[in-house]
């Protein structure tokens, strides 16, 4: 039994249990296959309600899963930048996801903060740090969250500044289920989504069915065996490059931990510089991408899951009602501006690209991956793609915000809260004006006004209903 004493190893297998279980589900009871609920969302909320942040009925481990989790987010950025991108204007759709990203978070640090102001006027005074986790517990997901909560936990008197932000991610990822998928049924009813099409991985499927074939006739590795194989190669690198800056940072331990946080950013840079290299190289029939796929898809439902189990609730009853306050807010005008932006942003799957936009703004990339799924059951089109490209930029976008900008705020704890609450705000607002500006004239942001869902240029006004 001493083989069974690893609890990663169950941990995984109480995932597995939990996915079948979920589609089963999914497959027999009626509710569930018509209100297309993500059978990936259902597992990871029955690891929530059975585990340790629930009623304790599973043995899963939330350091585990956190692990999981963080792992599964970097082989999913390896996987999809090793497939080639999508055609087209993904390049224009790849910054506007970026530009996305790093503009609804933050708005959301605006709202954020608009909250704690008025929560303060009208009762007693709010940390600015429970504002913040709605940047930080819906755009930037549980990790981040965790980090910098328990950071003003210990230095900036945050009360269970940890588990706040363990909760607001955990309600973030109850409304990207929840109101994502009324989300979906509400583009489907408008007439938003897109007609469905091979897809630019059409012929890269078709290519990949002659690449098996030729592998099985000459007893080569099987193909997804090589793939994992090369995963692992550039994941393992990006092991080596996070070894390497943790001990050239070993006297600033809390900046090589905020690196090791981008760690996906570094699987994609190895990726795409690995396949640009086998392309130049005559080579890229290495990359089967009908494995990528597969590779991919894993790496999203179980990231997901996992995610969603990890988050604790259970420690912060006496805060509860501002944080489900705060979140329900936020969520709502998430979801208009996903619908009212990602029209005039996105010119290729728009909606799907909408879709994946509300799930990373509400939870994590695999989460908003988890909802295209509704409208792109095989994540073959531009929107997956285009989020894992946009990503980096608005990693560096965004840097400043997580560095300088959140925590500024909380540092006048309490004695100069109110006036650094005013300051952060201002600068928030510069930050956001600078934001759509550089959307307007270095990506394709449309014109601001018109109807919540704008027609595309030349396109009847009936798609704007």
């Amino acid at each position: 039994m001493s083989f069974w004493t690893d609890t990663a190893i169950l941990d995984l297998l109480w995932l597995g249990l939990l996915l079948f279980f979920a589609q089963v589900a999914h497959q027999r009871v009626p509710l569930l296959h018509r209100l297309a609920l993500p059978p990936v969302l259902v597992a990871g909320g029955l690891g929530l309600l059975l585990g340790p942040g629930g009623l304790g009925l599973l043995k899963l481990h939330a350091p585990v899963l956190e692990s999981i989790a963080y792992h599964g987010l970097g082989l999913v950025f390896v996987a999809m930048g090793l497939q080639p991108p999508p055609a087209g204007k993904a390049s224009g759709d790849a910054r506007s996801a970026g530009y996305a990203i790093t503009t609804f978070t933050v708005a959301q640090g605006i709202l954020g903060l608009l909250l704690v102001g008025v929560a303060s006027l009208v009762g007693p005074h709010v940390h600015p740090g429970v504002g913040l986790m709605l940047p930080l517990g819906f755009a930037q997901g549980p990790g981040q969250a965790l980090s910098l909560g328990r950071a003003w936990e210990e230095g900036a008197g945050m009360v269970s500044g940890a588990q706040v932000g363990l909760a607001m991610a955990t309600q973030g990822f109850l409304w990207c289920s929840l109101l994502g998928v009324a989300l979906y049924h509400w583009g489907r009813r408008r007439g938003w989504m897109d007609a469905p099409s091979a897809g630019p991985g059409a012929a890269a499927r078709a290519e990949d069915s002659v690449q098996e074939g030729e592998a099985e006739a000459s007893a080569d590795m099987d193909p997804l065996t090589r793939t994992l194989a090369l995963i692992a190669v550039l994941y393992l690198s990006t092991w080596g490059v996070l070894q390497a800056l943790s001990a050239a940072l070993a006297g600033a331990p809390k900046i090589a931990a905020s690196i090791a946080g981008f760690h996906f950013l570094i699987g994609l840079g190895f990726a795409v510089g690995a396949r640009s290299l086998l392309q130049r190289r005559g080579a890229a029939g290495a990359l089967h991408q009908q494995s990528l796929g597969r590779v991919a898809g894993v790496a999203v439902d179980v990231t997901a899951a996992a995610a969603i189990a990890a988050v604790r609730i259970d420690q912060i009853a006496d805060q509860m009602a501002i944080i489900v306050v705060f979140g329900t807010i936020c969520a709502a005008l998430t979801a208009l501006g996903c619908v009212w932006l990602g029209s005039r942003a996105f010119r290729t799957a728009r909606f799907a690209h909408v879709l994946v936009l509300f799930g990373t703004m509400t939870g994590t990339l695999p989460t908003g991956l988890a909802l295209a799924r509704l409208a792109d059951p095989g994540l073959s089109g531009p929107a997956p793609r285009s989020f894992v490209g946009g990503t980096t930029l608005a990693a560096l976008m965004g840097l400043p915000l997580i560095l300088f900008v959140l925590p500024f705020a909380v540092a006048g704890w309490p004695d100069a809260h109110l006036s650094r609450l005013g300051l952060t705000l201002l600068l928030l607002f510069v930050y956001l004006g600078l934001l759509l500006l550089g959307w307007r004239r270095l990506s394709q942001l449309g014109p601001l006004g018109g109807p919540l869902w704008a027609p595309l240029p030349g396109a009847p006004d009936a798609d704007a209903r």
